[in-house]
Order: structure tokens, then sequence, then C-alpha cells
């Protein structure tokens, strides 16, 4: 059993041991469904219509015809007997069980009554047996004997109902469903009933009918039918569902709700006398698990949405009504694309089973007619007004989703089209929500990317009340992720042995999941290609069965497929392109000091989860070519690269916006290194005036400050070329350390030249002279280098000296 899967089961569990001091029988939502477990009954079957199985591990006796005639005793007609006459008992009474005689006439098994008031070679039925049969008085059914009906293997321990009008709908108080179940447990005690069989039952003088729509029973009777035996066979799962029919005992628990469409209206109670079991509302499917939904690496936050969203629907209404607590009505998920909101939402119509959730893209409500925006929200909410002003908190639960919701709840006041549109849709989703006139049997979901986009009245307790961030996952969730995408492979033998959804997810750090899909599906992309052949202008495979995917497959396929929130070693390479010379004990000191802020932050040993560290120096000192290699040698999982040309052509409100995002995007990472490259660039510094950007300073020492999320470690490092700009905007006490890298002295000049290998033994002395006299920065030296190589491997003297008279003379 996964543990996602395990997680949801033990939850409801404790929900429901912990209300053992409700009754057993109360009044479930008309359209709900609960779980207790992946147990199935199996039964030999015996085919019949609709394909349903029923075991009785006994033998079937004589099969007769009778004539179907109406049952002639009301109280007879009030249960799932057929009554047969007294000339006939002496054919078929010695076939009876202990529990009496029981026959099977289609799909059903009814127990028999004998009366002198029904005419030999005739049966009477109820107006519901006759509708369940599909006859009329007057036709003649096969009526099959049972023997040995193993009863004992039959006791039902739960019964779902529903529950209508036999006739025309009457005007009448609302029924307890405590006396609906009490009735139905003292007419049919000790007989059997089907899913699908329909019964009449009389409830304080009114006659209603009721369908079985779902059986639970025991998988061994308990050895003593008390309450604490009862008890035991729910906890240690010796329940199973799906059954197809049982025996009513008293120990059954009976869970009634209205039929759907029905005019008959319920009301709860939990007192009664049978407090074995609490039946919570039925929700969720009986079996399901995560993995098998294709959902990966969530189990918590699925947990987390099913702890405040979906516990406190399966209790009762009167238990909420008696705490004086409503539901909540919104959950929002949020966060980075691929990480699987959108799933999650998808497959919740498989979890919930009576009531499909209705899905909309957020853009898809907007409509060019005036007016007809907020007529499609209205529309979203009709259904739920509709049931919930008929059943009230019998309402059965109806789930909105809306995907990229922020597209259309926008923060009001802010748009420029001038039609206002937007800020009408935003207020006709308030007052659903949570509004003059609650809706109680309602639960929205929304899904965004940009939660800083919504208005903040959505945000607030008793609308969009439970926020859960969707992220990336974990190496457990990867690996749950890569068993799912692999488990076709792994089924069909596609597989080498050496590939693992471990080491695949000790491989894809940093990866969402739809990007861990990706590298699974480019992975394939190159098993196919290998296993392609040409014959006569045309490809085809050369033998399916044979493709096999390797681990080189793998590698080539992370290297194809990148995350779009891990380190961009292309770009971060580009920063040191001419190479990265240590220049002697100065270069060394400085590295040490950087390398020591990256493992502080990677290894987590100092309480700060945020540091910052401001590199200074004269241009082309080497500032940026530093930060950048240390970097993309700290296998952090995340490295955000904010400088001046990532934001050309963007106005003061678009580079701030953006440099929040790098940090956001870190912030989503377990660690993380962002650079700030040219920090006075960021800021558009200029002497003149001076002039600078007030929006982004105020933007990058607001981020300095900020403390990334619990669980996250973040290192800033910023350079800049001119530290008194930066002392002026009093910017250097934002940091926590600001290091000076050099300009190059003559022997550090000559330790370059002899990492660079491009002269001579002899010649080096004369080229540190010429390059020597004045400190020269890293990144001059290493331009008059590529001046006066020309495209060659070495470099003469002559060379340089030509070199550096031109430029002198220009």
């Amino acid at each position: 059993m996964s543990n996602n899967n395990l997680l949801l089961r033990v939850v409801l569990l404790v929900l429901l041991q912990t209300c053992t001091s409700c009754d057993s029988v109360h009044c479930a939502n008309s359209n709900t469904r609960t779980s207790f477990g992946s147990f199935a009954l199996k039964f030999p079957m015996t085919r019949l219509r609709g394909g349903r199985g029923i075991d009785f591990s006994g033998k079937e006796g004589a099969k007769m015809r009778f004539k179907t005639v109406t049952c002639p005793d009301k109280t007879l007609a009030l249960t799932n007997k057929v009554v047969m006459s007294d000339d006939d008992a002496s054919k078929l009474t010695s076939e009876a069980s202990p529990h009496g005689l029981f026959v099977k006439i289609g799909d059903f098994i009814f127990q028999v009554e004998f009366s002198s008031a029904v005419s030999a070679g005739n049966v009477g039925m109820n107006m519901a047996q006759r509708r369940s049969l599909k006859v009329s008085t007057g036709d003649e059914v096969e009526l099959t004997v049972l023997i040995d009906v193993p009863c004992d293997n039959l006791l039902v321990a739960l019964c779902d109902v529903s529950v209508d009008f036999a006739g025309r709908s009457q005007a009448c108080d609302p029924l307890s469903c405590q006396q609906v179940a009490s009735s139905i447990l003292d007419r049919l005690k000790g007989q059997i009933v089907t899913v699908g069989q329909s019964i009449l039952l009389d409830v304080q003088g009114l006659n209603v009918i009721f369908k079985v729509t779902a059986l639970s029973v025991f998988k061994q009777k308990p050895s003593a039918l008390t309450e604490i035996e009862v008890k035991q066979a729910w906890g240690s799962g010796l329940v199973a569902p799906h059954a197809i029919l049982g025996l009513i005992d008293s120990v059954s628990q009976i869970s009634v709700s209205a039929a759907k469409g029905s005019a008959l209206q319920l009301k709860d109670s939990v007192q009664g006398s049978h407090p074995h079991q609490v039946r919570g509302s039925k929700l969720f499917s009986p079996e399901f698990s995560l993995e098998s939904l294709g959902i990966g690496g969530l189990s918590s936050e699925v947990g987390s949405i099913f702890r405040r969203a979906f516990a406190s629907r399966v209790y009762p209404p009167s238990v909420l009504s008696r705490m004086g607590l409503k539901h909540i009505r919104g959950v929002l998920l949020y966060g980075p694309p691929g990480c699987g909101k959108t799933l999650i939402a998808r497959k919740i119509g498989k979890l919930l089973t009576d009531r499909e959730p209705k899905v909309v893209n957020g853009p898809e409500v907007l409509s060019k007619y005036v007016g007809q925006s907020e007529e499609n929200i209205r529309n979203l909410f009709q259904d739920a007004r509709g049931e919930y002003a008929a059943k009230g908190d019998e309402s059965g639960l109806h789930v909105i989703i809306f995907d990229e919701i922020d597209a259309i709840c926008k923060q009001r006041g802010g748009a420029s089209d001038g039609t206002g549109v937007g800020d009408s849709v935003v207020n006709q989703l308030l007052s659903y929500m949570d509004g003059v006139e609650e809706l109680n049997n309602l639960l929205v979901i929304g899904m965004t990317n940009r939660k800083d986009l919504l208005d903040s009245a959505l945000l607030r307790p008793g609308r969009f009340e439970v926020h859960v961030e969707i992220g990336l996952p974990d190496y457990e969730g990867r690996s749950e992720i890569a068993r799912i995408h692999m488990a076709g492979m792994e089924s069909g033998n596609h597989l080498d042995e050496d590939v693992t959804p471990p080491r695949v997810a000790d491989s894809t750090e940093n990866y969402s999941g739809a990007e861990i899909a990706g590298v699974c599906r480019a992975a394939a992309s190159y098993a196919f290609d290998r296993n392609i052949k040409v014959a006569g202008g045309h490809l085809s495979p050369q033998d399916a069965s044979a493709v096999k995917i390797t681990w080189e497959d793998f590698e080539q396929a992370l290297e194809e497929v990148k995350p779009a929130l891990g380190a961009d070693q292309e770009n971060l390479s580009r920063m040191w392109e001419r190479g990265f010379f240590s220049f002697g004990e100065r270069f060394e000191e400085i590295v040490r000091a950087v390398n020591t802020f990256v493992h502080q932050v990677r290894d987590g040993k100092t309480g700060a989860r945020s540091m910052s560290l401001l590199l200074t120096g004269a241009p082309g000192s080497g500032k940026t070519a530093i930060a950048a290699h240390i970097a993309s040698s700290s296998n952090m999982p995340c490295v955000q690269l904010v400088s001046a040309e990532s934001l050309l052509s963007m106005s003061e409100q678009s580079k701030a916006r953006a440099i929040t995002e790098a940090f956001e995007a870190a912030y989503r990472s377990s660690q993380a290194i962002v650079i700030l490259d040219g920090i006075e660039q960021l800021l558009g510094w200029t002497r003149i005036g001076p002039c600078f950007s007030n929006i982004i300073l105020q933007t990058i020492s607001v981020l300095l400050k900020k403390s990334p999320p619990s669980n996250r470690r973040i290192l800033i490092l910023a350079t800049t070329s001119n530290e008194q700009a930066l002392s002026e905007l009093e910017m250097p006490e934002l940091f926590d350390t600001c290091i000076e890298v050099p300009t190059l002295q003559d022997k550090e000049i000559l330790l370059v030249l002899q990492h660079m290998k491009v002269f001579t033994e002899e010649d080096l002395p004369r080229a540190v002279e010429l390059l020597g006299g004045e400190q020269i920065p890293m990144k001059k030296l290493l331009t008059l280098i590529d001046l006066a190589r020309g495209g060659n491997d070495k470099v003469t003297v002559e060379d340089l000296q030509q070199v550096l008279n031109y430029i002198k003379s220009s």
C-alpha cells in the first residue's frame, strides 16, 4: 500500500474512531461517498443479468414457475419477503435454512412467507418487488430455491440506501434518518437484500421506497455481536466493501440519504440504538491511490487539502451545527508551473464518486457581451444554490475548480481597459463564496502560478481560506514521479537493469514533476530512434519488443531537458569563458571567504537562512567571474543570475518585477544562490544628478533583508564596480560582508601568465615588465593577451609590445 494512500485512510479511520459516541445510523448527504479500505469480497461468480455475481457456497435447488400476484397482506408488503401458498409449503420447506427459506427470482434474493390468502402456483409480490424485477401481475416468473445459504458469511456491516416517496411527492415534515434506519432494521432483520433492489417502507404513516445502493459485509462474523466486537471488526479491517448482497441483522448499520432529484427531505439525528460505528459522509470512492491516479510526490499536500477541506464533511451536519462551525469553502493551490496543481484538480473528479466537479479555465469565463461574464459566474453556482435552498445542510457537495484563476481575479482597481469587467467578476465571485447568502455545500478550488496577482479579498478566511503551496518535489517525491512514468516501461521489460526510479531521482534535483516526465519521454525517444530501420524508403521499427532504454539514454535526456529553476550552466560559464586563473594568495583568500558562505548556506550550519556578500573592485577585476564560477561549482540546485543585460529594454516596474521573480524562484528551491551582477547598473546609477531608480533600490533593499520561507536557504552574491555610489545609497550596510577583488601586481601577473602558458620561460620576465609597473585588472590582462596572440597558440614579446604601443598611441 503506498504511503499517500495509507495517509488518507489513516486520517479517515482516526476521524471515524474518534466519534464512536455518535450513532451508527445517520443521514448522509445525498450526493457523497466515503472510503473504509481497499478490501474486496471475492465471490465465485454465478452469472446474472447486469454481470453481477453471487456466491452462496451452497447449491441451487428446484426451479419452478409461478404466476405473479399482488401481495395479500399490507404488513408483508412492507418487507422484502414474497408470499406463497400454504399448499406449496410442502414442496419447499424441506430446503429451508435456519434463517428461513430463500429463493432467487431474477437478480434478487427473497425470503418466503406462506399464507392461505395466496392460491397455489402463485407468488405474491409488492409493487417495489415487481418494479425491481420488471414484471406485472399475471406474468410468470422462474423461482429457484437456494439450499444451505451461508448467512453468517453474508452479515451486513453497512447498508447504504437512498430514499424517495413511493408515489407522488407529498407535503410533510423532514423525516428523521434515525427513524428511517430503525424502520429498515425492524422490517428487514434476518432478510437478504441485494444492491440495486427497491423495497417499500412505512415511516410515520408515510409510504416511502428505498433503494440499496451499496453493501459492506463482515469478512467473518464477529465472535460476539456486541458493540466492542463490532468496533474491533471495523478497526481491524474485517469489513469488506463492494458486496452484491447481504443479510440484515441487529449489528448492521444503515446509512440513509435522499434519492437524487427527490423532493423528500431528511434531517440528521445522532441519537439512536446502534453506536457500533459512526458512518461518515460518502465522499470518496472506496478504492483509490494517488499513485494509481498518476499523482506522485504530493502526499503531504493532498493530506493537507483533505484535512482542511474534506475532513469536516465526514461528520453529520448536526455535529458541525452543534459546534457552530462551517465547512471550508475555498482552497487555493499555488506554485511554479509543472508541479501538479492542475493534475490534482483533474484527478479530484476520480476521487469524488457521485458528482463530478465543474472545471473552468479562467479566461473562458470572460465574454465580449456586457454582463455575460458575470452571468457565467452565476451559472456556475446555480446548481449549488438551488440544492442548498431545497435541502439546506443535507445538500450534496458541489466542487468548482478554477484553473489559472489569476486571469479573472486580479486586484480590483488596477485594470486599465476602463470596462470594469474584471472588477465585476471578482465582486460576483466574492458574493457567492462568502456573501449575505451563505452556501455551505460548496467547495471552490483555485490554481495559479501568480498568487501575488489575486485580489486580497479573495484570500481571507471564509473564501480561499486554505492556501497550499505545490512546490518542487523532494527526493521521495521525485522517486514516486519517476516510478509512475516508468511503470509502463518496466512492466513491458523495456528498461535496463541499471535504470531505476531512485537513480533518476538522484539526477533530477530541482526538476518539477512535468520536467521529470519530459526526461522519461526524451530518454524513450533515444531508444526509439536507435531501433528504427530504413527499408525501401520507409521507416519502421526493427523489433518493438526489443526496445531497451538505457541509462545512457537518460543521461542524454538530462542534458536535453533542463529544469526551469535550476542552474543555467551555459549562461554562467560565459562569465569566465576566457579562463579562470588563480593569481596567488590574495585570490585564494577571496575564494575561501566566498566558499565559506556557500558551505554555511548549503550545509545549514548556521541559524541564518539568508546570507549576503558584496564583491567590490575596479571594473574588469574578475568579480563576476569569481561569483559565477563559485556558484556553478557549488552543487547548489538553483542559481539565479540577474544582470543589466537580462533587464535590457524593460521599464522600471518591469525590472523590479523581474528581480523579485528571480528571488521567488530561488525561494522555491531548498538551497539557492542569487547573483546580482553590477548592482549599480541594475539601479541605473549615473553621476549626473546623481540619478538612480528608487523603485529598484527599494526592491533590492527589501529582498536583501527578507528571510526566505522555512526550510529554504539562500545566498546572495552581488558585485559592484562603484562602491562609492552604493555607499551614498547606504547599500553596503545591507550585506553581511564586503570583499574587495584587487587588481593584479607584478608577481600576480607572472602567476596568471604561467597558468596561461602562452609565453616561453625566457619571455615571461620581459612580458611581466611590459605589463607591470602599474596594477592591471584581470579582464584587461586577458584582453591584451588575446590581442597579442592573434589566433596563435603562443605569444612573443614583440607581439605584446606592438599591441601595447598601439593602445598607447590611440
